[in-house]
């Protein structure tokens, strides 16, 4: 035994702590209270309970690109710029910022495509001030609260969106610039500039779209409220990369976003700038009248006859074509004046002055001739093109990015998304079947996927259940890795196995020993695994699983309540052997792991390749009829789950007095006969239906001092064999205790009366009692083939007892030390 357990480190789920810790504070093996090694009591303060510095968890690119203002030094967000975006992202500021962006990019062109009156003017310019006032307040707000927003384009899209709001304020303008005299003309120069200018306001209005754009974001994390994350790739909602990208996903996309915007506007402000045809015929129409009626005034005064007449008869037909309202000659001759149609009657921007002249030309407005131009229907025509050009940007944009995104996100952010989702998952529950994350047109990333799912396949069966969350947590962490960290704390219900002549076995099948091996781990993998349970260390000729989780810890539960309310145990009755109920029966924990046990143990028997291999004519001469067996143990308890090791090499691994007993429990099977032993602690987690099936056979203690138990077996026939293939169609618990039993009841009556006499020390009395059961047992067994007999743990007894003259030690206390 001692032999076994320095190779034995009862190992599988990692230490899990809060953080990696250095390897001093890994808790290893130390000396029991009686100078034995013990496998797993802790006694390290940093595995009792101290926990290590938690690293800084994994950040994004977007979170580390900037802190806030009031960001503490520790990295907690503080309540302020919580609920400053809280505020900017709430549906009603949301609601009125859209709002406020509508109207400052149509309103201005529906009140003059629309002719509104003159007298509502002053309210349109209040509404654009109040919007004004709460773009900057915007601004000033997310300058404060909104992380990495001084650096981003969206900073530099919104001020200068807010800014072309001051052209259609007049009094912002008048204010820094003094009120128009209305007198000032243009000459021709000034006019081609003017035009150039006026359409280069009207496209860089375009750039509030930039707002829209950002507050359709708004309006879709509140339609998708779901964090970044949540959710799987197999649920019926799809994959959450497609609705919550992950940063690069979100940079990506807003960079491409961006990108369109800004290609946009560029091509609408720019080619104005540089276009070589500019539609400035209207311009030019007006300062060719101006001209004319400057020549013909001049020619006038130069005593001509007919030039008078002449540019009066040009004056009336300006008049209906091309809305003339006032001309005043070189001399200062009032020739036109309709009060009707110039200011202050009708708004400034819808008259327009052209100046004329020889001596304009020069530069100087002094003896030009001055001519006024009412162009209000110029201006519809120009709110009607600048809405039609709204509407066609907006479908520009919103194609462009709807576009550019899908190809982005088909060849770029999908499989960037996807592989990060896979490994997402991967990170919450390293256990976890990683299902399918639909299918990639190219073959390269294919060919990534599969690697990602093949090193992750190989990490969950390199490591095991006991090391997901070393695997999880270093996945979180950054820097390097570091898998050692402080243990935790969980109840397990371990087994354990061991290969029977083992050695002989090794020596005569040489290089065959590994397919011999690996075949029964094959078994017992599966079998443990289809009844819930886990395989956790693999040691040459034995095999270390458990079970642990939540259902288990229930079970406990249940099991303490009824201890402490005196309920607990089995009572044994006639009809104990009636076939179980699968109608009434739902089986615990216990009762998987005893269904796993048994059967593990009818398939080794039952495998065809391993009765192949077991008949090597080597293995077969040293050891004539070998075939294969198992021993196996039972026993729950509590473990400290973690990583065993350095950064060269860890183990995921349980240290716990658990699995010494386990251990135990599968050694004592040579001295008791059986294949299977099975603590008190354990028979406990066992329905009471399972209860009847198992039998008290003794009462031990696993070491001096330590409290006592009561031992049992399952008495499964050693005839029975059963295919693997065809126990695993069986696999369920309801079918495997279908299987028969090795004794009959009359057997077990007679037994359990005389081991309750020798528990009591009167083993004299016990030995006759003993001596008839078994005989009863070997007269039933000539006509029951299922029966095993003589029956091994009673000879066990039998053999006991006679060593000390069938006379129980003066310090008996109905239980006795577990060899």
């Amino acid at each position: 035994m001692s032999g076994k357990l320095a190779q034995v480190v009862p190992v599988d789920k990692p230490a899990v702590a809060s953080d990696c810790v250095e390897p001093a504070a890994a808790s290893a093996p130390t000396k029991g209270a009686q100078g034995e090694k013990s496998w797993g009591v802790v006694r390290s303060s940093a595995a009792a309970g101290q926990s290590a510095t938690p690293r800084r968890s994994v950040e994004t690119s977007s979170a580390r690109a900037s802190v806030g203002l009031w960001e503490s030094k520790k990295g907690a967000v503080h309540p302020a710029l919580k609920f400053g975006n809280k505020f900017l992202r709430s549906f009603p500021v949301t609601f009125v910022m859209m709002g406020a962006t509508f109207w400052t990019l149509i309103a201005d062109d529906i009140r003059i495509a629309t002719n509104i009156p003159m007298v509502h003017d002053d309210s349109f310019m209040l509404v654009t001030s109040v919007c004004f006032f709460l773009f900057a307040v915007e601004i000033a707000i997310a300058l404060v609260v909104k992380r990495g927003y001084p650096r981003s384009a969206y900073f530099l899209f919104d001020v200068v969106a807010t800014l072309t709001l001051i052209a259609e304020m007049p009094w912002v303008i008048e204010g820094f610039m003094g009120p128009d005299d209305g007198d000032n003309g243009q000459t021709a120069s000034e006019a081609s500039s003017t035009a150039r200018t006026v359409r280069l306001l009207r496209v860089v209005r375009l750039i509030r779209l930039v707002r829209l754009i950002k507050l359709y974001k708004y309006a879709l994390a509140r339609l998708l409220p779901r964090e970044p994350g949540t959710g799987s790739p197999d649920s019926g909602d799809g994959p959450s990369w497609q609705d919550n990208p992950s940063a690069v996903g979100r940079a990506l996309q807003e960079s491409i976003t961006l990108q369109v915007v800004v290609g946009v506007l560029l091509m609408l402000i720019v080619f104005p700038l540089i276009s070589v045809t500019e539609a400035r015929a209207g311009f030019d129409y007006d300062l060719e009248l101006v001209s004319q009626l400057d020549a013909l005034w001049r020619a006038h005064r130069a005593g001509s006859a007919t030039a008078s007449v002449a540019a009066r008869r040009l004056i009336d037909s300006a008049q209906s074509f091309q809305h003339l309202a006032y001309f005043r000659a070189y001399d200062g001759t009032v020739l036109l004046e309709n009060l009707q149609i110039i200011p202050p009657a009708v708004r400034e921007v819808e008259y327009a002055v052209a100046l004329a002249g020889t001596s304009c030309a020069s530069g100087s407005h002094d003896g030009c001739s001055l001519g006024g131009f009412f162009k209000r229907a110029d201006l519809v025509v120009q709110a009607q093109f600048s809405l039609g050009l709204l509407a066609f940007v907006v479908v520009l944009l919103i194609g462009g990015v709807v576009i550019f995104n899908r190809i982005a996100t088909r060849y770029c952010i999908a499989p960037i998304e996807k592989l990060f989702a896979i490994v997402n998952s991967f990170a919450k529950d390293p256990m976890a079947k990683l299902g399918s994350f639909g299918d990639d047109t190219l073959d390269e990333l294919n060919e990534l996927e599969q690697s990602i799912r093949k090193i992750a396949s190989l990490l969950q069966v390199g490591i095991g259940l006991a090391g997901r969350e070393t695997i999880a947590r270093c996945l979180r962490t950054t820097g390097d890795i570091n898998p050692i960290a402080v243990g935790i704390k969980v109840n397990c219900l371990f087994g354990f196995c061991d290969i029977r002549q083992f050695t002989d076995a090794t020596e005569c099948l040489q290089e065959q020993v590994m397919l011999f091996t690996n075949s029964v781990g094959h078994i017992v993998h599966h079998a443990v695994h289809d009844c819930g349970g886990f395989a956790n260390k693999n040691i040459g000729d034995a095999f270390l699983v458990a079970w642990t989780g939540d259902k288990l810890e229930r079970r406990i539960a249940q099991v303490q309540h009824l201890d402490r309310n005196k309920q607990i145990g089995a009572v044994f009755t006639d009809n104990q052997f009636e076939p179980v109920s699968r109608d009434k029966w739902s089986p615990t924990v216990g009762d998987k792991a005893m269904a796993a046990f048994i059967r593990l143990t009818i398939c080794v028997r039952g495998a065809t390749a391993l009765t192949e291999l077991v008949q090597n004519p080597v293995l077969q001469k040293r050891l004539p009829g070998y075939t294969v067996r198992l021993g196996c143990g039972l026993h729950v308890g509590w473990a400290i789950e973690g990583a065993l090791g350095t950064q060269k090499k860890i183990d995921a691994t349980y240290l716990s007095p658990a699995t010494n007993v386990a251990m135990g429990l599968e050694g004592a099977t040579k001295q008791y006969g059986n294949l299977l032993l099975i603590s008190q602690e354990t028979y406990k987690l066992f329905s009471p239906l399972v209860q009847r099936l198992v039998r008290r056979i003794d009462r031990v203690y696993a070491t001096a001092g330590a409290e006592p138990f009561d031992l049992y077996t399952y008495d499964l026939p050693t005839s029975l064999a059963v295919p693997p293939d065809e126990a695993k169609e069986r696999a369920m618990a309801e079918h495997v205790f279908d299987y028969p039993l090795a004794i009959t009841p009359e057997f077990r009556a007679a037994f359990d009366e005389a081991l309750e006499l020798y528990l009591q020390g009167k083993w004299a009395e016990a030995r006759p009692l003993f001596e008839a059961a078994n005989a009863l047992l070997v007269d039933q067994a000539k006509e029951n083939k299922n029966l095993d007999a003589p029956d091994k743990p009673t000879l066990a007894l039998l053999k006991l007892m006679a060593a000390s003259d069938f006379k129980a030690p003066d310090d008996w206390a109905g239980c006795r030390e577990l060899e």
